[in-house]
């Protein structure tokens, strides 16, 4: 059964509410009345009337403020307020429009008229209600748009980096095309974790690829934290690039202390641990997007990055945390403790670069020490370049004594030795 529509009568006059009340209930209207502005706002946010008469001169509030306050109170802002009164000159009319009234009948009425006014009210305050219920329901459906659209970038963005695509000018991945390129000068970082291999066969499939999941959580975010972002995931390593050389440094090194954290939890598990290497170049690159029409990836091309990856070999080689090129080394802003480790070249070019140690990832006692035995570590170093080996293997002695497991000085020290060596046997 339809419900029938709630009419609030407001009029002090007795007499005009009894009629209006047995007209409108006799043309199917619910009806409440109120004798005055202030009984008629309370029966208003009560009764939730879908239409107000409302007269205008009544004993305290007129009907101009009543249909101000209704319309300026929240729970009744929305019910259509018809004037009925006896004044009848234009200014009269405007004041109630001013007040917020929708419509305006002039006593003594014709209820045919009235009736009239009345159900097209209603039906302007009906499809006014349906229009709010589809905007509000379109803002919900456009929030969920703008939702799903929000995840779906971030989706992507693990797919195609972000910084990647900001680089190459563009803010989603849609704008892209094939071939898209910039030059620059970056700071490339690969990182390996040690003896990879063998501890995934140890392992097995599944419990390497919750160590690599884990380990890959806990990376990503401090590159990111430092201004760089990663390019590539390469099994055991990834291959990051950084505008900025200092904050390359300083992510190597925290990556360290987040592996040391990692490695702390491991073994209150019981579980092995793990040791990374990374290596630094600063140069210039070209980033771009390859692939094809149904695959895209962002790529780094170019001569710096195939020096990164030489350079990170050699942390390996040499037994180092962090190793950084001479062309990093001029680049950072920051002063850091290093340590000379040789001269190397990419793979098919002529030209040498310097490679250094980074030695603030290690721990605070490995640190003091290579400090201490620096002058005879470069001594050393010095001796062999100038060919002085007794004297070079004298101070690489030295350094054995205080780091015996250094290393970097087993490996210059095999140099001098073998130098040595070939210049007894050829004399």
């Amino acid at each position: 059964m339809q419900k029938k529509p709630i009419i609030l009568v407001i009029d002090d006059d007795e007499n005009n509410l009894r009629v209006a009340s047995d007209l409108l209930e006799s043309a199917g209207f619910s009806v409440r009345a109120a004798r005055d502005g202030h009984t008629g706002l309370k029966r208003a946010k009560a009764a939730q009337p879908d239409l107000i008469l409302l007269d205008v001169q009544m004993p305290g509030i007129d009907g101009y403020e009543t249909c101000r306050q209704l319309v300026a109170q929240r729970e009744t802002s929305s019910i259509p307020v018809i004037f009925m009164t006896a004044l009848t000159n234009t200014a009269d009319k405007v004041k109630a429009f001013e007040a917020g009234a929708v419509d305006y009948v002039s006593k003594p009425f014709e209820f045919e008229e009235l009736s009239a006014r009345i159900h097209t009210q209603l039906k302007l305050a009906r499809l006014q209600r349906e229009l709010r219920a589809a905007n509000t329901l379109l803002e919900e459906r456009v929030v969920e748009r703008t939702q799903a659209l929000a995840e779906a970038n971030r989706a992507m963005a693990r797919f195609v980096p972000t910084a990647s695509l900001a680089a190459l000018g563009h803010s989603e991945v849609r704008t892209t095309s094939l071939g898209d390129n910039i030059h620059g000068e970056f700071t490339l970082m690969f990182t390996d974790i040690r003896s990879y291999t063998t501890m995934a066969e140890a392992l097995g499939p599944e419990p390497t690829f919750r160590l690599l999941s884990d380990y890959y959580r806990r990376m990503g975010p401090i590159v990111h934290e430092h201004g760089g972002y990663v390019g590539q995931y390469m099994g055991d390593g990834f291959l990051a690039s950084f505008p900025d050389a200092t904050q390359a440094v300083l992510a190597s090194v925290a990556l360290h202390e987040a592996v040391e954290v990692m490695n702390s939890e491991r073994r209150e598990k019981g579980q092995g641990v793990i040791r990374i290497g990374v290596g630094l170049n600063t140069g210039p690159v070209t980033l771009g997007i390859i692939g094809d029409e149904e695959r895209y990836s962002t790529s780094i091309i170019g001569d710096t990055v195939n020096l990164a990856s030489r350079i990170e070999g050699l942390s390996k080689f040499y037994g180092v945390r962090i190793a950084i090129s001479g062309s990093t080394k001029a680049a950072l802003e920051k002063h850091f403790s290093l340590r000379f480790l040789d001269r190397t070249k990419a793979r098919g070019k002529v030209e040498e670069t310097s490679v250094y140690e980074v030695i603030d990832a290690d721990p605070k006692e490995l640190q003091q020490r290579k400090k201490r035995v620096s002058i005879d570590f470069h001594t050393g170093q010095q001796a062999v370049m100038e060919g002085a080996l007794p004297e070079a293997i004298s101070a690489f002695a030295r350094v054995l004594q205080v780091m015996p497991e250094d290393v970097t000085t087993r490996h210059w020290l095999e140099r001098a030795s073998r130098r040595l060596l070939q210049g007894t046997e050829n004399s």
